[in-house]
Parts: C-alpha cells; structure tokens; sequence
C-alpha cells in the first residue's frame, strides 16, 4: 500500500483524505451500519472505496448538476436520520463550494427555523 508524503499531512482538505485513503486503504471500514432496526440483525460495512465514490457521485450528479457550483458558500441543510449520509454530503458540499447545516428531526420548528435565519 502506498502512503502519502509526510509533509502532505495537515495540508489537505479532507475530502481529498478520504479520497486518497479509499485509494491507499481501500478495505478499511469507516462505517458499519444496522441492516434492519434490530441490531441483533448485524451490521453491513461501509468501506472506504464504497464510501468516497459515494461523495463524489453525490457531488458530480445532484448538486452540481441541479444547483451550479457555490460560489460565496450558499448554505444547503439537511434533516434526516443517522447515517452516513450526512458525512457523504458534507464531503460532497465541501467539494462544490457549499457550507451544509446539519439539523436533528428531533428539533422542534421553532428551533430549526432559528437556525436556518
């Protein structure tokens, strides 16, 4: 497996991390998630050459496609669950030019909509 040059770390964007580890560390598991609501059910992993593709298909296709690329860091938000959506979409916002306000469904109205003025 090949590493990065020392003097890279600390100096890169982690987008292009998580991109140079799927390429370096291909199996490593940054994720294991439930496969049912039971967790009694096991767990499927996500590895890191599942996961960065992921970010960048996210990228390329819905957000570039659908909304230009940022310019001066337009705010996008997300509501949903926990899972690894959200990290895929805050890699794929960072690589479009976009800032991403991550809110939790269990916010009442009132609160999410204070975060978002």
């Amino acid at each position: 497996m090949s590493q990065p040059p020392q003097d890279s770390h600390g100096n890169r964007h982690l987008p292009s991390f998580v991109d140079g580890l799927a390429m370096t560390d291909p199996y490593r598991i940054p994720y294991s998630i439930t496969k049912t609501q039971d967790p009694a059910d096991r767990f499927q992993d996500i590895t890191t050459a599942q996961f960065a593709p992921r970010c960048e298909s996210l990228r390329a296709w819905h957000i570039k496609k659908h909304l230009g690329s940022g310019e001066n860091l337009p705010a996008l938000a997300f509501i949903g669950p926990q899972s690894p959506m959200p990290t895929i979409l805050v890699f794929a916002c960072i690589k479009t030019g976009y800032k991403l306000l991550l809110s939790s469904p269990r916010d009442t109205h009132e609160v999410t909509l204070a975060l978002l003025q």
